[in-house]
């Protein structure tokens, strides 16, 4: 029988509105939403405080810090093949990158650079980015010459950590089609210089100008008639990184996901908690905390004849040396 208003101070003394907030800082992501929601609680409510816009914003910059960051700090100790941590390293650089224009461009120009588009043959390129929430697809559109695009945006709490200033200026459908917030051209130079398109069969490298006609014949070689073209990041690149990893550390990626969570949260947590948010069985997490106990990389807690899990001090030193809170450099 309580009011919104009992929980929310819909507008604070600056104009901000909470609604407008909780779309900005999630946009519209369940998940995403439950976590901010769950860390205003914890930082207002507990202590009767009625949540505001700035809590929210302090939760989405929580939320980049603890959830979305580890993502490249704890992809490199799981098994995967070289060409799949290399994937993962370019994408570091790539965010890198695209973090990087749009802060000088909102320091030069003195606005809201917190949104880009791209031509859309690049979605392809930035679909990782995406699944992970560092980015988000706003809106399919044209630019200023008729040319299909992707209008994307960064992470609320990751402009909040890096000093993009996120927002709009003017009228929203057309301030993000101009051509300073055209990013195609560095994705395009990102992948001529991390990128090369390969035959898996006759093993020839074909020019990346030849990408869409390819594609357009589900990758099909046009050398050799037989084998299916991959595109993959080359393979010199990140070799010197990936020799540094201690292969006495790589764990398979449930159970690397399993330490990300416990980690975040820094408090114990029972199965099925865990594995809501790897959405898995609460069985398998029980499976794979064993081995991960077994290890000393976990505690076991009891807790009413329940068991709870919680991350290590060797857990802790092993896989998340900084805290987990490894921070994107943009120069």
């Amino acid at each position: 029988n309580n009011s919104i208003e009992d929980f929310f101070l819909l507008e604070d003394a600056d104009g901000n509105d909470v609604w407008e907030t909780l779309y900005e800082t999630t946009m519209g992501n369940p998940r995403m939403l439950g976590y901010l929601l769950s860390f205003s609680h914890e930082t207002n409510l507990l202590h009767r405080d009625k949540i505001d816009s700035r809590s929210i914003r302090l939760a989405s910059e929580r939320y980049f810090k603890n959830k979305l960051v580890p993502f490249f700090q704890t992809r490199k100790f799981v098994h995967e093949s070289f060409q799949e941590k290399s994937s993962i390293y370019g994408l570091r650089e790539l965010l890198e990158k695209l973090m990087q224009k749009s802060k000088i461009l909102g320091e030069n120009k003195k606005i809201p650079s917190s949104h880009f588009h791209v031509n859309q043959r690049f979605d392809f390129v930035l679909s990782t980015l995406e699944l992970n929430f560092f980015l988000t697809k706003r809106e399919e559109s044209l630019d200023q010459d008729g040319k299909n695009i992707s209008v994307y945006c960064f992470h609320f709490g990751l402009c909040q950590r890096v000093g993009i200033p996120f927002g709009i200026s003017g009228d929203a459908s057309r301030y993000f089609v101009k051509r300073k917030f055209d990013f195609s051209p560095l994705i395009q130079e990102y992948m001529q210089s991390n990128k090369e398109l390969i035959c898996e069969g006759c093993k020839k490298v074909h020019d990346l100008s030849m990408l869409e006609s390819i594609k357009q014949y589900e990758w099909l070689c046009p050398e050799c008639r037989q084998g299916k073209c991959k595109l993959l990041h080359i393979r010199t690149k990140y070799e010197k990184e990936i020799e540094k990893i201690d292969r006495n550390k790589l764990i398979p990626e449930i159970e690397m996901g399993i330490l990300k969570i416990l980690e975040g949260e820094n408090k114990p947590l029972f199965p099925k908690d865990v594995a809501m948010d790897l959405d898995c069985s609460y069985q398998l997490v029980g499976q794979r905390a064993k081995k991960l106990f077994e290890k000393g990389l976990i505690a076991r807690i009891k807790e009413r004849n329940r068991t709870q899990y919680q991350i290590s001090d060797l857990g802790r030193k092993s896989y998340f040396p900084d805290g987990g809170q490894e921070v994107l450099g943009i120069g």
